[in-house]
């Protein structure tokens, strides 16, 4: 039986800006070539910022050297670049929204706290999310959950597979 294997390979793509035409990821033809993991040594793998499918045969991974690895089964998509995190919040009385990239004339409480790991300013009093949709762009990960949940899956594919 063929063990899962998941890669968090990150793109800069935005969460909120489709792509306007299918892009595969193509790597090499030969089917010996391969991906050592050990040869990325903890670094992030990217990909072009405009792929949107990863097809079965794009990426293969190196197995235990002289041996043909089999196809992966999962790719873990995380987009970690900084339009996910916020370093302006707009508190409400039932949610908190993230902001980034505001301009200048944006009014915030003198300042910063820790939400969610992020060193954030606070909107001032009376602002509103239409001032800030037309001054900032919205965080896409404000609660800083994308990487943790993307470890959970890995925790929880792992104990799931048999030896």
């Amino acid at each position: 039986m063929r063990r899962p294997l998941a890669l968090a390979v990150a793109a800069a793509t935005s969460a909120y800006a489709a792509a306007p035409t299918r892009c595969d990821l193509v790597s090499q033809a030969s089917a010996s070539k391969c991906l050592d993991l050990a040869l990325l040594d903890g670094s992030t793998l990217r990909v072009p910022s405009n792929t949107t499918r990863i097809p079965s045969t794009a990426l293969n991974l190196c197995g235990i050297p002289g041996s043909t690895p089999p196809p992966t089964d999962i790719v873990y998509i995380v987009d970690q670049s900084t339009s996910m995190r916020p370093n302006l919040i707009l508190p409400g009385a039932e949610d908190t929204s993230g902001w980034y990239g505001c301009n200048p004339t944006v009014r915030t409480l003198p300042g910063t706290i820790d939400f969610h790991g992020s060193t954030v300013s606070v909107a001032a009093a009376g602002t509103t999310a239409a001032t800030l949709a037309a001054n900032c762009s919205v965080a896409g990960d404000p609660y800083s959950v994308r990487a943790s949940t993307i470890q959970q899956a890995v925790r929880s594919q792992a104990a799931m597979e048999p030896n």
